[in-house]
């Protein structure tokens, strides 16, 4: 006997029946369709052999909604070889389930300090379970989430609140509610923004600068397609129980093919000279390094450096030309040449003091050769993009940690906003996370409003500069 359908839904139902065996065993099972003809068949089921009626069920999914569906109850019994079936009956599922709107509201800020903030939101909602979070950055391209949170299925409206900490001083944050539904996509609400307030001068708290290994190698300042290039200027500094030792300013020069400096070397006052070449190309690059004293007279032989691809050298003059040559003094210019284009600096010691060293660029060449970078395994470590272009700034040499700290300052002279990234490379030119402006990454951006400054260095949780 085939019985009624329950269970109706929009996408299931549980198909009913009875039978009795008889006294000998049975195979059972249901054949359903769209139509009379029915066309799908249940899994068989075996019911032992007896003379009462047994109940027979069996639930259907995957159904569609709005929809007659035919079913019957078939029975084969395999030892006399009889086959029976019952009345085809109906059932009709019903309509899907209207989606409910999700809405995103992205509230205001609130508790504001100088290094945290509450964010808020409220999310309207239902039907399926969700989760939700903020997204929030020192740009209107965020750029980092928190937690997220997740919500049951009975949840219609909730508030998301979400406390930041360790935020700088001083300083725009932008933010948003985002909101994910499994099967669905991410809903997000309008970018909302605070500003955290300034705090009373204080000392710079310098310990994640002076502990640990220095880091050191090079970076890049890539404008955005559309942006022009800012002007860079850039700080290094050496600091010692939370006080600076030494600080010196740097114009980053073009690439050259053709560069010199000024040289003076006295080994016993600790007065030597560093030189940093970095080569941004794909091939190696060999740079010819000529020593020439004060009347134009070659000193030694000159020494020819190999820079591998997109990696970085950085020596003392005394290290590329020997005690030999160097003697007890020497005072003069360092002549660099390749076919192919580097970017160079130095820096000037004496002692534990030192100082920046101007380039003469005889050849230069504008731009970065340009390097697509993929997606690291952790967020913006590095960004996935193109890193370098005609536009593009080489910083040679980079220091943090073991007591050196670097400050990055761009400032837009143009007459409209300017955006875009900067990436931070080791001395074998791999993408090098770094902890600044309060995060640690390795690829930073950056959008300066018209006559704006944007400074990328170590800070505090007061968010000050030890430089």
């Amino acid at each position: 006997i085939t019985g009624d359908a329950t269970a109706v839904t929009s996408s299931g139902a549980t198909l009913n029946g009875s039978i009795n065996p008889g006294g000998g065993s049975l195979s059972v099972w249901f054949d359903w369709g769209t139509s009379t003809s029915l066309g799908n068949r249940t899994e068989v089921q075996t019911i032992p052999s007896g003379t009462t009626a047994v109940a027979v069920t069996f639930s259907l999914s995957k159904l569609q909604p709005n929809t007659v569906y035919y079913f019957r109850l078939d029975a084969y019994r395999s030892s006399g070889g009889a086959y029976s079936t019952g009345d085809i009956k109906t059932f009709t599922t019903s309509n899907a389930p209207v989606e409910t709107t999700v809405t995103v509201t992205t509230g205001e800020a609130s508790a504001i300090t100088f290094n945290s903030a509450t964010l808020n939101g409220k999310i309207k909602v239902g039907g399926r379970p969700f989760g939700a979070w903020f997204e929030y950055g020192t740009t209107p391209s965020l750029g980092t989430r928190t937690e997220a949170h997740t919500f049951s299925e009975n949840t219609t409206i909730a508030n998301l609140t979400q406390t930041l900490n360790e935020l700088h001083s001083n300083t725009t944050y932008y933010f948003r509610a985002v909101v994910y539904r499994p099967g669905g996509t991410n809903v997000a609400g309008d970018i909302s923004s605070f500003t955290t307030p300034r705090v009373p001068t204080t000392r710079p708290q310098t310990s994640e600068v002076e502990r640990g290994e220095t880091k050191s190698g090079y970076l890049i300042i890539t404008p955005d397609g559309s942006s022009d290039a800012p002007t860079v200027t850039f700080t290094y500094g050496t600091i010692s129980q939370g006080a600076v030792q030494s600080q010196a300013g740097f114009v980053p020069a073009m690439l050259a093919t053709d560069a010199s400096m000024f040289i003076e070397v006295i080994p016993s006052i600790g007065r030597n000279i560093g030189v940093a070449i970095v080569n941004p190309g794909s091939n190696v690059n060999a740079v010819t390094l000529t020593l020439r004293d004060e009347n134009g007279f070659i000193l030694g032989s000159p020494t020819n450096i190999s820079v591998a691809s997109r990696q970085q050298v950085a020596k003392f003059i005394n290290e590329l030309f020997g005690a030999d040559v160097i003697s007890n003094g020497f005072r003069g210019s360092l002549r660099m040449q390749s076919a192919s284009p580097f970017a160079v600096m130095g820096l000037r010691f004496a002692g534990t003091v030192f100082s920046t060293l101007p380039i003469a660029v005889t050849a230069g060449i504008s731009g970065v050769p340009s390097i697509t970078l993929a997606a690291g395994p952790t967020a913006n470590s590095p960004a996935a993009g193109t890193v370098g272009g005609t536009t593009a700034v080489l910083i040679p040499e980079f220091a943090i940690a073991g007591g050196w700290a670097t400050q990055v300052a761009l400032v837009n002279n143009s007459n409209a906003t300017l955006a875009g990234r900067i990436d931070v490379f080791d001395t074998s030119g791999r993408p090098m996370p770094v902890k600044m402006n309060g995060e640690t990454r390795s690829t930073f951006t950056y959008s300066i409003p018209v006559g704006g400054t944007f400074v990328l260095s170590p800070r505090d949780l007061n968010g000050q500069s030890p430089l």
